[in-house]
């Protein structure tokens, strides 16, 4: 394939020049605006063929990094008097750790981070022709992703070699969508397991998860079993389609549907309904502000209102303020404490990825070290946060003026101090290739000295 792109040679399109041989609108050279059209075409084709190229490197470099803590767990996990922490432990606590680190480099989530560690460790000793491609430009980082999900049901090392020559030449020709279909069908043909074996595993991990959407709005997924979607489904189709035809119902069969699901979901009108315990903030305009979703409309904060049978005292109110400094014979945080931490940094949009509702608060200086049951010596960690902060040298502290700072035994700091140098976002200049690996890295980005892609 030969494409006439500064990218084989490693440099971009430079867009000043590319935007002085823009099209003249209001030209009528027909010659003039094909060969417009044409510089503009090739000038997508070539940041796409760069997007790559960086998509995999990237993939890669997170693979790289695991596989760094994984070898020397020292590097996050450091020793510490009467610290019991097996090696198998300091392992899993290692890749833990760089996860978290990565993901606060790149500011991306930690699912994320294991979503491309799992692309790398896939394509590094299963899909070697898919890996080449990728790492030229050549498959679009959809495909990549979609081969390495379906690759997993195919275990025969001669079968994952046909699936992986298959797949390194159908990525580079065919749209996301038919090239996962694609995949899918032959990575079920060329599957050993049967098929029940392979439904079982996958219905070990059947879950429920939440998503927020904007406008007062979220998403709820079922990860469940087809048999069970489609009983859902039906049931929830023939629920809307009787009481779609009840006299004066002005909703849509969706509406129903989805008014269904809730109802049936949260128990409504039965005695085991779901009673939660939601923290709602309402300014003077009616607008709420709910934990661990954000804003919701005036309507829903006032009805929540309505029928909260309770309101929780807090150290704002002035006749009896609830007590938030404990003695230092007390370790565990109070319920009032815990409400108030919670409220306190569920407002607060720069502590969001590190608190939640199921918080478990942590002491910022660790009690047996000296640390003091005060709200200014506690976080609402989530509970995945808690003994990562505990066991690594990964450090999780308030900030002053609000907000969480974190750091890295690898230098990353979220929140440097003024005068201070930082770390992660600051390293864009840095050299193409990886200098003084440690022992075990087997680093992959290209060198100066490297020819580009063979286009």
């Amino acid at each position: 394939m030969e494409i006439g792109c500064a990218v084989a040679t490693g440099e971009l399109v430079d867009e000043a020049d590319v935007a002085s041989d823009r099209v003249d609108e209001d030209s009528n050279d027909e010659s003039r605006a094909l060969d417009g059209i044409r510089r503009t075409l090739d000038d997508a084709e070539c940041r796409q063929f760069a997007t790559n190229q960086e998509h995999a490197l990237l993939v890669l470099a997170v693979g790289d990094t695991v596989a760094i803590a994984r070898a020397h767990p020292e590097i996050y996990v450091p020793h510490r008097p009467g610290a019991e922490v097996n090696e198998a432990d300091a392992v899993s606590f290692s890749v833990r750790a760089a996860v978290f680190d990565l993901a606060a480099r790149l500011h991306l989530s930690e699912q994320t981070v294991h979503s491309h560690l799992h692309i790398a460790d896939t394509l590094q000793t299963r899909l070697p022709l898919l890996r080449d491609v990728f790492v030229a430009g050549l498959a679009p980082y959809l495909q990549v992703r979609a081969a390495v999900e379906a690759s997993g049901v195919v275990s025969d090392p001669q079968a994952i070699a046909r699936y992986d020559a298959e797949a390194s030449d159908a990525a580079c020709r065919l749209a996301p969508g038919a090239f996962r279909r694609r995949m899918k069908r032959r990575a079920g043909q060329l599957a050993t397991e049967p098929v029940q074996v392979r439904h079982d595993r996958a219905h070990a991990e059947r879950r429920v998860e939440f998503d927020p959407a904007a406008d007062g709005m979220a998403w709820l997924h079922l990860y469940v079993a087809a048999v069970d979607a489609v009983r859902i489904d039906a049931r929830l189709t023939r629920t809307a389609t009787r009481l779609r035809h009840e006299d004066g119902q002005t909703k849509t069969k969706a509406q129903l549907r989805a008014d269904a699901a809730v109802a049936w979901l949260a128990g409504d009108g039965t005695p085991t309904a779901a009673i939660v315990r939601p923290y709602l903030l309402v300014d003077p305009d009616g607008v709420g502000q709910l934990e661990g979703y954000g804003q919701v409309d005036p309507a829903r904060s006032g009805r929540a209102l309505r029928d909260c049978p309770s309101f929780g005292r807090l150290y704002t109110d002035p006749l009896r303020p609830a007590r938030l400094t404990l003695d230092r014979r007390a370790y565990r945080p109070s319920r009032a404490q815990r409400e108030w931490l919670t409220l306190r940094y569920s407002l607060d949009a720069d502590a969001a990825d590190y608190t939640s509702v199921d918080a478990e608060v942590d002491h910022v200086r660790e009690w047996q070290d000296g640390g003091s049951t005060d709200i200014e010596n506690l976080l609402p960690l989530k509970p995945r946060l808690h003994r990562l902060k505990s066991t690594t040298g990964i450090t999780i502290t308030a900030r002053p003026g609000g907000g969480i700072r974190v750091t890295t035994p690898t230098g990353y700091d979220s929140h440097p101090p003024p005068g201070g140098t930082g770390s992660a976002p600051g390293r864009l200049n840095a050299p193409s290739g990886y200098a003084d690996a440690p022992p075990g890295y087997a680093g992959r980005r290209p060198t100066e000295d490297t020819d580009g892609p063979p286009f």
